[in-house]
């Protein structure tokens, strides 16, 4: 940049700064590009259009505004005198509508894609756009950098009166604008100390809520333009809006924020919700800011307690008064706002915004100038998740702007209908309560109870004792029962049951009394139970492993008439002395003569199951017969039992798991394994009982299956079940990744949810192993067996918005009885359901929270009670866990909040994987799990971590979190970390003075700390500045911690396979040659060429051609110089070449400079100098380049591309002269070969750019792809790729400053050692390149060939390190990622100036990181061509002591110390 061009320079706004970092963070993102358009019909004049806007971007300095932000303390803002209109004509005619808008949308969002290249003025794009003779669109895009829509306004109305003006050749009358740098110096100031006071008032006490979720997850999209859109019109209730926002003195804009607010909270299910604002902010106390064209918004959070008692008026009037408080202390820049909440920092405030443009817009009519307005359109996409954004319009029409990655296109559909609602119901009830106000809309839910709720019933005719005996008299032989004591039949099931329930009717048992059993489990249980229920009694199971006192309980409590049991278990019939027992294991008569039960009804009792209570005391749930049937009937159909299946009995009989596996098996004429207590708390011994038994159907707890896999692991057999359920806990799929990698989907994995009051299970979900391997997929508990309904309700009892929390609703069947004697809990649990059409149907409140997807499934988010504070914040301890699961070294754990010494602690009890456990040599480390778990959750989410052996499970398989050890660890408060090498230390003093803290520490959270937008910009520009390597923006946020920092520079910096930055060019749109770059005729070859033009001849190997082409040829030999005139250049060429001991006397009056810039058109000369240079020039040699490792391609684009195209431009004028191009091997990276061991041939170019590591190599292909192209148009060319150019083979002359083979070698010396690397490097001698170019400039063959100038015998690292020991320098060596990361610690603890080094080196160490090599390139057709005329010198020992004393003797490396003090020597190879 030119200062001359220099009108002003100031800092950014705090709006600037964050829609900078926005910008650089997502540069492809799209994000704060403003698209407008209108359609006119009529006499367009395009030249009034062009000299109107040039006329406003002369008005207006934002318009002549660019940013500029490497490299510089912080960024800033820059006012250019002038800029050029960049407008565009496109002619869409001849194509249908539909085709018109597909092409336009394309270009816009191609346009959106690509961004604006910040540092280059205007930051405006104006395309006009010809859809029929006379039908226009005029498509404006502008960077919200420099504008905000209320500018845009004005810069429309200066548009319509300059285009009126200048259509009807009269003046026109323009007020003076204000400018921009007074709103920047009214930031400056601001007293934000008190108005933060207001924020932290406002902000005290919010909880973050879970993220939003409208029940769809998209399809991932690979577009970086994630941003998408919805609209809504609406029509009448616009009009409604604004009657009610008369009568009530409410703003429109409240209106909508309330709707918004609103809907938000029940979608969240919170009362408590913060939503951004976007608002015009022009000062009252800023005169004249009305009329400043630039971007004056701010964003500012807008907290509103939702109180459902209130009525609308009255919360939507408090709403009102905190968004006008808003406004008024709106002068804190949001990062700022953010500091003041209590959530930190590190997590986002909202995620939506409500932004309602309120813009002034001009009337536009062209009716004098002959033109119609037709239509217009407005297309801006924020960086939040949701954007609600109001436009103008008489029906307000509504945009919805979403993330795809967030939001599918139905649920932003869903949710503008939501909105239409919500304001419908807030008009239509002003005087209405808060809570009345419903957000569904009926078709959504309709979808909702289609979705909730399946009407299938079974027929149940019989109870589950009847089944039985209808499967013995069917199937008497077919196995029933196999347990450690016995095998039964169904007949010899039947008959044994009998005699019990004989034994029962004897003892006074009758139909609907409750008898305990209480047995191991074995055989005579399922005896015991089935005897019950013929005895027409409902059963009540006690787990003999419970205390005696709980058990005394629980007989007391069910008004047990009688008790089954056996001699192990005496101590329960003593507590039951007045009871009849029965006792199993001792012989019991013959049924004969003994007279049958009355019959049962299915809607008996068939059992009472106990739970725990919130209060303490156990609940006993009443089941009957027909509740246990229609499951079984159900999960028949769902999963196809059938009598061929074999079950495990795993659970303890007292859970209700045991229920389901008993009858499942029985009641389809299946075979029931009885697993007894001690295998099931034996995972080895469960592995080898279900393998024998061949067990299809197996039911676990998710603790016990993930026990169950570990010991499958490591057993000799394998299982092969059907179908295993889990249940009782949430399951997370990625903790059965293990079973999946066995098994694939062989197996289907039912993850199945129900309460003991909806009788077992109500719902299911198949889980994949694609689930299984994804560590954020979801607990999904499926859809709803086919004859209940699961609702998810709101607190006043309406269906939640699809997507949201809601509270879980059983009904159907399955709905138990009630509780035993607990009358009152039955009434509030068991409640009327009204969405059913039967008169009597009923649901039960479950205390569960789900929500439902658009697809049906429901996904479990736990208890309503769950959630547990730590140190005052909300903490889902699912969502810790979660990320423990993603570590590898994490088997199984548990999460959950311990209290010792009066304080709550989060605590993680991590079982590790096989092999990882305490007697390990790589022994898991607790304080690494933490450190892994601080890269992603705020620091009050970090975990103490404890390593356990295996996690400890009650009777019923669910894990026993009383049994679990205390946490016996250190605070989990993240410590202080000292930096532990320079380069931590370096970047820990580099942070702690841009967040202008005293300290941090290396693993502390930097978001935490306070790095936000403000300075993240500034960060990265201070890093790359420092060391030189490639860090994106969002590198700070992806690993925000000194720590992390430093390894990515130490390790090379980020690969740059991107772009950093918006407005990147395509370089592959780049690389196409101007139309006009035109070879005319013929040409013939000059055997003594005359002239020749020289480019690059001021550099090492272009200084090398000059003087070979001088002593060679008879030609005079003209360079391209920046100079000031003929004796300056001639000068300086004089000067260059004898510094490399070049010059001779007789390049006198052979050697001519020519002044002028590659970068500029006609390279700097006048157009008659330009056609005479072309004119007189037989061969031009294009050296010439501005290198440089660090710029990007925009900045090298003008010497490196331009003035490529103005070389071809020379070569074609006039004469055609034979172009000698100098390309480079860089242009063939080594991302680009896939098997780095192969050469790379002497081929052209692809037309598609493979990955390159930096803008100069990207310059140079593009270069390279445009020669190319001339080629095909008949420019006779030769191309020269260079490889690694080294020194003077002869003399050991070598300019090695910011080369990296030079660079590679100073840092060598510096450290003391090389680095280490596979293969050879090439090193191909100054003096062997120039006399190949040479050698191709006298050969008409040259023409038409690809020259790959390297070294066909390159050294290796064994040659390297023994001419480094041979010219007295260390050779001792380290791994190359180990070297670069000790030449980033010595840059940053001595202050040494290794910058290019580093940069240069960066590339090979990611290389390195990546498991990649440097390819080689193939030089056979080269070798052959160029035959004994020219031969590359061997890089040997000798050669390599030349270059390394030439070095050390113009000071570029350390000369060697004495040899004598150089013990090292020794271990240096013998010299050859």
């Amino acid at each position: 940049m030119k200062t001359i061009d220099v009108e002003d320079v100031y800092e950014l706004t705090p709006l600037q700064h964050g829609l900078l970092y926005h910008c650089l963070s997502a540069p492809a993102g799209g994000f704060y590009i403003e698209q407008m358009h209108f359609s006119v019909r009529g006499d367009l004049r395009v030249n009034c259009v062009r000299r109107a806007w040039e006329r406003i971007i002369t008005r207006h300095p934002a318009l002549r505004t660019s940013f500029s932000w490497d490299d510089i303390n912080r960024p800033v803002q820059i006012v250019h005198r002038t800029a050029r209109l960049p407008l565009d004509e496109v002619d869409l005619r001849g194509l249908d509508e539909a085709e018109q808008e597909r092409r336009f949308t394309e270009m816009m969002l191609q346009e959106r894609r690509r961004g604006f290249d910040l540092e280059a003025a205007p930051l405006l794009r104006l395309t006009i756009f010809r859809l029929g003779d006379d039908v226009y669109r005029l498509a404006w895009r502008f960077s919200h950098l420099i504008l905000d829509g209320w500018s845009f306004g004005l810069l429309m109305g200066d548009f319509v009166t300059l285009y009126k003006a200048l259509y009807h050749d009269r003046p026109a009358a323009l007020a003076e604008p204000s400018l921009p740098r007074t709103y920047v110096a009214w930031w400056k100031r601001q007293d934000t100390p008190n108005l933060r006071d207001y924020w932290r008032e406002q902000l005290t006490g919010y909880r973050l809520p879970a993220p939003l979720f409208l029940g769809d997850r998209p399809t991932p999209t690979t577009d970086p333009v994630r941003h998408h859109y919805a609209d809504l019109r609406l029509g009448a209730l616009a009009q409604r809006l604004r009657d009610v926002s008369r009568q009530e003195g409410l703003t429109l804009n409240t209106l909508v924020q309330g709707a918004w607010t609103l809907l938000l909270s029940r979608c969240l299910d919170s009362d408590d919700v913060v939503v951004g604002a976007t608002m015009s902010h022009r000062p009252g106390d800023l005169p004249d800011c009305e009329m400043i064209v630039g971007p004056l918004i701010a964003t500012v959070p807008i907290r509103s307690h939702v109180r459902p008692d209130l009525t609308v008026r009255e919360w939507l009037q408090a709403l009102q008064a905190t968004i006008i408080g808003a406004r008024e202390h709106a002068g804190v820049p949001l990062p700022e706002i953010r500091a003041c909440a209590d959530a930190p920092l590190s997590t986002e405030l909202f995620e939506t915004i409500v932004s309602f443009e309120n813009v002034p817009i001009p009337e536009i009519s062209f009716a004098e100038e002959n033109m119609a307005y037709l239509s217009h359109d407005v297309d801006g996409r924020p960086q939040y998740p949701m954007s609600l954004v109001v436009l103008p319009g008489d029906d307000m029409p509504l945009r919805l702007v979403y993330d795809r990655q967030r939001f599918g296109e139905a649920a932003a559909h869903r949710m503008l209908e939501r909105l239409r609602r919500t304001l419908t119901a807030l008009v239509d009830s002003v005087d209405g309560r808060v809570r009345d106000v419903d957000v569904v809309p009926d078709q959504e839910r309709a979808q909702i109870l289609r979705l909730s709720r399946r009407t299938r019933r079974y027929p149940v005719d019989a109870t589950l004792a009847d089944v039985v005996r209808e499967h013995a008299a069917r199937t008497p032989d077919r196995i029933a029962v196999t347990a450690e004591d016995a095998s039964l039949t169904y007949r010899e099931l039947v008959d044994r049951a009998e005699r019990v329930a004989a034994r029962l009717r004897d003892g006074g048992v009758r139909r609907g009394d409750r008898v305990a059993i209480c047995v191991d489990r074995s055989s005579r249980l399922v005896v015991g139970i089935l005897g019950i229920l013929l005895a027409r009694a409902a059963y009540v199971p006690l787990d003999p492993t419970n205390p005696a006192q709980r058990l005394a309980f629980l007989l007391r409590d069910s008004g047990a008439s009688a008790l089954v049991t056996e001699d192990a278990h005496a101590d329960v019939g003593a507590s039951a002395a007045e009871l009849p027992v029965v006792r199993l294991d001792q012989e019991l008569p013959s049924v004969d003569g003994t007279p049958e039960a009355e019959p049962g009804s299915p809607d008996d009792i068939a059992y009472v199951v106990y739970t725990s209570g919130s209060t303490g005391a156990p609940k006993g749930v009443l089941v009957t017969h027909a509740n246990v049937r229609r499951l079984v009937e159900g999960a028949r159909e769902e999963l196809g039992l059938s009598a061929d299946d074999v079950w495990s009995m795993f659970f303890s009989p007292a859970f209700d798991g045991a229920v389901w596996e008993t009858w499942g098996a029985l009641l389809t004429g299946a075979r029931l394994v009885v697993v007894s207590h001690w295998v099931s708390r034996t995972p080895e011994s469960l592995v080898d009982l279900l393998a024998r038994e061949q067990v299809t159907v197996c039911t676990q707890s998710p603790s016990a299956f993930q026990q169950l896999v570990a010991a499958e692991a490591e057993r000799p057999a394998t299982l092969e079940p059907r179908v295993v359920v889990l249940g009782g806990e949430e399951v997370v799929p990625v903790t059965l990744r293990d079973w999946f990698a066995r098994h694939g989907d062989r197996t289907r994995v039912l993850n199945a949810y129900g309460p003991t009051e909806a009788t077992v299970w109500v719902c299911g979900h198949s889980i994949t192993a694609a689930e299984a391997t994804a560590a954020d997929a979801p607990s999904l508990i499926g859809t709803p067996l086919p004859d209940t309904g699961i609702y998810l309700l709101d607190d006043a009892r309406r269906p939640v918005p699809l997507g949201a929390p809601g509270a879980m609703f059983l009904a159907g069947p399955g709905v138990a009885a009630g509780y035993l004697d607990r009358p009152e809990l039955t009434t509030a649990r068991f409640t009327a359901d009204p969405f059913a059409a039967d008169a009597g149907a009923r649901m039960y409140d479950s205390g569960d929270r789900a929500r439902l997807r658009g697809d049906g499934e429901l996904e479990y988010l736990g208890r309503a009670d769950e959630q547990v504070k730590v140190r005052g914040f909300r903490v889902e301890p699912g969502e810790v866990a979660g990320r423990l699961r993603e570590h590898p070294d994490v088997g199984s754990m548990v999460v959950t909040v311990r209290t010792e010494n009066g304080e709550e602690r989060l605590v993680a009890y991590v079982v590790p994987t096989a092999g990882r456990g305490e007697g390990d040599g790589s022994r898991v480390d607790p304080d690494g799990l933490r450190q892994f778990c601080a890269e992603t959750l705020p620091g009050y989410m970090v975990p103490a971590v404890r390593l356990i052996d295996r996690i400890p499970l009650t009777p019923n398989g669910k894990v026993d979190h009383e049994a679990l050890p205390a946490a016996g660890v250190a605070s989990a408060g993240r410590a202080h970390v000292e930096p532990r090498n320079d380069t931590e230390r370096r970047m820990a003093e580099l942070v702690a003075d841009l967040l202008s803290v005293p300290a941090v520490g290396v693993e502390d959270n930097l978001v935490d700390a306070g790095l936000h937008s403000l300075v993240a910009t500034r960060l990265v520009s201070r890093i790359r500045a420092t060391w030189r390597v490639t860090l994106p923006l969002r590198t700070l946020f992806e690993t925000p911690t000194v720590a992390a920092l430093a390894a990515v520079v130490q390790a090379g910096g980020v690969s740059a396979g991107f772009a950093d930055r918006p407005g990147y060019a395509s370089l592959d749109g780049e690389a196409v040659l101007d139309d006009d770059t035109v070879v005319a005729g013929t040409w013939t070859w000059t055997d003594e060429p005359g002239h020749v033009l020289v480019t690059g001849a001021t550099g090492f190997p272009g200084a090398y051609l000059v003087a070979e082409l001088a002593r060679t040829t008879d030609a005079v030999v003209h360079c391209l110089i920046r100079a000031r005139d003929g004796d300056d250049g001639r000068r300086r060429l004089h000067a260059h070449l004898e510094s490399l001991g070049l010059w001779e006397d007789r390049f006198a009056g052979r050697i001519e400079p020519v002044p002028g810039d590659l970068s500029q058109p006609l390279l700097g000369l006048a157009s008659d100098e330009f056609r005479a240079l072309a004119d007189r020039t037989d061969h031009i040699y294009h050296f010439g380049a501005q290198v440089n490792f660090v710029h990007p391609y925009r900045r090298l684009r003008a010497a490196n591309v331009q003035g490529t195209k103005e070389i071809l431009r020379l070569a074609t004028t006039g004469k055609v002269s034979v172009l000698h191009h100098v390309s480079g091997v860089g242009v063939l990276s080594a991302r680009d070969a896939t098997d780095a061991t192969a050469d790379i041939p002497e081929d052209e170019l692809g037309p598609h750019a493979p990955r390159l590591p930096n803008g100069y190599s990207e310059t140079k292909w593009v270069a390279e792809r445009l020669v190319t192209e001339a080629a095909h148009r008949g420019l006779p060319v030769v191309i020269h790729r260079l490889g690694r150019v080294t020194g003077d083979s002869r003399t050991g002359v070598w300019r090695a400053e910011g080369d990296a083979l030079g660079e590679l070698v100073r840092a060598a010396v510096g450290l003391g050692k090389l680095p280490e690397f596979d293969g050879r490097l090439d090193m191909a001698p100054v003096d062997f390149v120039a006399a190949a170019i040479a050698e191709a400039g006298r050969r008409p063959d040259a023409v038409g060939r690809i020259l790959h100038l390297v070294n066909p015998d390159p050294p290796s690292f064994a040659d390297l390190r023994r001419g480094f020991a041979l010219a007295g320098h260390p050779a001792g060596s380290a791994g190359m990622r180990d070297w670069y990361a000790e030449l980033v610690d010595r840059a940053s603890a001595t202050g040494e100036d290794w910058t290019v080094a580093i940069t240069l080196l960066g590339e090979w160490v990611q290389n390195a990181r990546e498991g990649m090599r440097q390819p080689t390139f193939a030089s056979e057709r080269t070798t052959r061509f160029l035959g004994d005329a020219v031969r590359c010198p061997r890089v040997d020992e000798q050669t390599l002591v030349r270059y390394l004393d030439h070095l050390a003797a113009t000071g570029f490396l350390a000369r060697p110390v004495p040899e004598g003090d150089q013990p090292w020597l020794a271990v240096a190879s013998t010299k050859s």
